[in-house]
């Protein structure tokens, strides 16, 4: 090889390592993930001296130290690997990306799924820049989850301890079906009540909505009710969020703009178009590319 050739394979060389970077760097600048922010902590968590702790404290205190242990980020990992869920509609296709399964504290060896007011996932929902789901969503999400858990009802007259009545539900799921579902990477669906967002709560902020709970059968326990406290919780009710991009026919868009839009709103919501941002606000998000990215790219760590 010439020296002229030696330098030329080199330049040439260089220039596509240069363009590959731009080209890399073009991609990191947005990316749907970028705007989730999980907290991730490298401290190590004991839930059963948290949950001992939890019950020493007042109940109305309770729901604050889960809120701040999950916000501190003692909460699995595998629910950072969100799972892609479709929907099709007047010849309209759209995929958006949910948690595999409930909001749940410990790790992935040792976890229970957290009961949670709607004051605190519309609290940790803006957090970590995501939404609730919708009353169709949590449909779609039954309807193609790789692991349907059953539903378990209990008397809440026969138990009054509203932790007694929260770890006794954890103890009836099935755990060896949730850790196939979690070695699998598949998605959950069924065991919980699901705190929604619905139009109808824009006017109502003092209250919850949920939704689900169907079960293996598919048989529907809860329609969609508003009628709970913003500050209510029971170890029926959990949280799945949803990250705040969706494609849209190939095209990334803001999954509230998809809600505002007569034609797409039908999509994601049984209810009509409405503007998510007069329920929940999340802080300004990036216009997403034009194109498709990689999607196993959906979570970002903040520390």
């Amino acid at each position: 090889m010439s020296i002229v050739t030696q330098r030329f394979f080199k330049i040439s060389l260089a220039v596509a390592l240069i363009c590959q970077a731009r080209a890399g760097m073009g991609q990191e600048e947005w990316t749907p993930e970028r705007v989730l922010r999980w907290p991730i902590t490298d401290e190590t968590f004991d839930l059963s001296q948290f949950i001992q702790n939890l019950q020493s404290v007042p109940e109305a205190a309770r729901s604050e130290w889960l809120h701040e242990a999950l916000e501190a980020g003692f909460m699995p990992g595998f629910l950072r690997q969100l799972k892609e869920v479709r929907s099709r509609h007047a010849g309209h296709e759209l995929s958006f990306w949910v948690m595999p399964d409930y909001v749940a504290i410990g790790d992935n060896e040792s976890y229970l799924h957290a009961p949670i007011s709607g004051r605190d996932a519309l609290s940790l929902a803006a957090s970590w820049n995501m939404y609730l789901p919708t009353r169709k969503m949590v449909d779609l999400i039954y309807q193609q989850a790789g692991v349907r858990l059953p539903s378990v009802w209990l008397d809440i007259d026969q138990i009054h301890d509203p932790i007694r009545l929260w770890i006794d539900h954890e103890e009836r799921l099935d755990p060896d079906l949730q850790r196939y579902a979690v070695r699998s990477g598949w998605l959950q669906a069924g065991h919980k009540k699901d705190l929604v967002m619905t139009p109808r709560l824009i006017h109502r902020q003092d209250r919850a909505a949920i939704y689900g709970w169907q079960g293996t059968d598919g048989r529907l326990l809860q329609n969609l009710a508003t009628s709970i406290r913003n500050d209510y919780s029971d170890y029926s009710m959990g949280l799945r969020l949803v990250a705040p991009f969706c494609l849209v026919d190939g095209h990334w868009m803001l999954l509230a703009d998809v809600l505002r839009s007569p034609e797409l709103a039908p999509l994601l919501s049984d209810e009509g178009a409405w503007d998510v941002d007069e329920l929940l606000r999340l802080d300004p998000l990036p216009v997403p590319p034009p194109r498709r990215l990689p999607p196993n790219l959906l979570v970002q760590h903040y520390p």
